[in-house]
């Protein structure tokens, strides 16, 4: 007998399947658990399904939640953890190209198995762990290969976010499309019925996936790339006609990606930090390449798609930091350098460093790494003492100033140059930052300023 779970865990699941099966019902783990434990995957969580309708299950489960009651779909709240179970079922009159509108509860493993999105994913597992597989995932996922269940058109218009999830799939797990997969997206790439928020969701796990640059390869191919980036389609096969770049645009591009690390933000950067590359392109009479100013007009287009796909403010923030300074490379000075982390921002300035020589190996031509070695140096050693990079680290505050200089009560508008003003001194020279010091420069300022208003 399998021991009740610990949580979200293979035993877990097996207890509650364990569970169904010893009321009387047919029950097995579904879907990409089985396909992750197949492939010797932790898996993320697990669904399972079962012959038990919804009232069943719950009449079987003490901590339980209908949460999908509709589409037979009741959670079962195992030590903290969450386990889908749903019924099996038969889904048709899909008319938004997202969801069906009729769902049929079915009594049948194989049939609910035959409504899935891909072969691999097709696959049923029993509390025993004997693996059901009437549609051959085992041999797909061995040849890695995603091939849909049935025909590729009647998925795809099915559910039009599967075109995306096969790209998605490919890129995690670095497997081939099956040639209808490709030959059905080309023939329709139409998105209709997503939801933004599911794209960007889609596009987020193949930028994060270990074979990010294999994903943004069959969008292009499959033509979803226009579907969902546009802006990005001049970049494909743009020759950069430039000594230090080896590759075009686009191929620049995905070299960068997959060079970054895998967070959002940089992953997202590196995607559109040359986007507007191809319109700000320039040759010269020497038959050299150049795109004055084209991180401006990318960073324009990226806010425009960080819009557009509705990420959050944080992130869209984070995103277009990157791009409005991927071109500024300070000299290696310990004042330049600390000039370089008050504009980037102490606390992102090491992502700024590997987005920085992400972009130099992109270019094909990197010989070395020794400058971005040597910025890393020279940030460790600044780090080593206190630092004035912004407001928030200066002794005094606005209020204090406020209090002490009249002038700055008739004119409030003069508070935030000068603090910008001490910071700056302070950058440079921290140990001007006590209480004093900085109230006699304030009064330097000020003065100098009024001396400015008078004349």
């Amino acid at each position: 007998m399998v021991k009740r779970g610990d949580g979200m865990s293979l035993d877990g699941a097996k207890w509650i399947v364990g569970q169904l099966k010893r009321k009387g019902y047919e029950a097995y783990l579904v879907g990409g658990c089985v396909r992750d434990i197949y492939m010797n995957v932790e898996p993320n969580d697990f669904d399972i399904a079962t012959g038990a309708l919804p009232d069943e299950v719950m009449a079987i489960f003490n901590n339980c939640i209908p949460t999908g009651i509709d589409f037979g779909t009741v959670t079962v709240i195992l030590d903290g953890s969450d386990f889908e179970v749903t019924t099996f079922r038969k889904d048709s009159g899909y008319m938004d190209g997202r969801r069906p509108s009729v769902v049929t509860f079915s009594g049948s493993i194989v049939e609910d198995l035959s409504r899935r999105d891909f072969t691999m994913n097709a696959m049923a597992m029993s509390e025993q762990g004997e693996i059901v597989d009437p549609f051959r995932g085992k041999s797909d996922i061995r040849k890695k290969l995603i091939r849909t269940v049935g025909k590729a058109e009647e998925r795809f218009n099915e559910d039009r976010l599967r075109k995306l999830r096969a790209i998605r799939f490919a890129a995690q797990k670095g497997f081939d499309l099956d040639v209808e997969i490709i030959r059905a997206i080309k023939n329709d790439t139409s998105l209709m019925g997503v939801s933004v928020e599911r794209i960007f969701v889609e596009m987020n796990k193949i930028l994060l996936s270990d074979r990010a640059d294999l994903g943004l390869e069959l969008l292009n191919e499959c033509g979803l790339l226009n579907e969902i980036l546009p802006e990005m389609v001049p970049c494909i096969g743009f020759e950069q006609h430039h000594p230090c770049h080896k590759w075009t645009v686009f191929e620049h591009t995905k070299q960068v990606v997959v060079n970054t690390p895998n967070t959002a933000a940089l992953r997202w950067a590196a995607l559109l930090h040359d986007i507007g590359k191809p319109a700000t392109f320039e040759l010269d009479d020497k038959g050299i390449g150049h795109f004055y100013r084209h991180e401006k007009l990318s960073l324009e287009s990226a806010a425009n798609i960080c819009k557009r796909l509705k990420m959050s403010t944080a992130l869209s923030e984070e995103i277009l930091l990157y791009i409005a300074h991927h071109m500024s490379m300070p000299v290696l000075t310990e004042r330049a350098v600390k000039k370089w982390m008050r504009k980037i921002g102490p606390e992102k300035v090491d992502d700024m460093r590997l987005f920085l020589l992400a972009d130099a190996k992109g270019t094909g031509t990197l010989e070395d790494d020794a400058y971005y070695i040597e910025l890393k140096e020279l940030v460790a050693t600044i780090r080593k003492s206190p630092q004035v990079f912004d407001r928030s680290a200066l002794s005094i505050d606005g209020n204090l100033l406020m209090d002490r200089f009249e002038q700055l009560k008739a004119n409030p508008r003069l508070l935030s140059p000068l603090l910008e003003h001490l910071v700056e001194i302070c950058l440079h020279s921290s140990e001007m930052n006590r209480i004093e010091t900085l109230l006699k420069l304030s009064e330097e300022w000020i003065e100098k300023i009024t001396e400015k208003s008078q004349n």
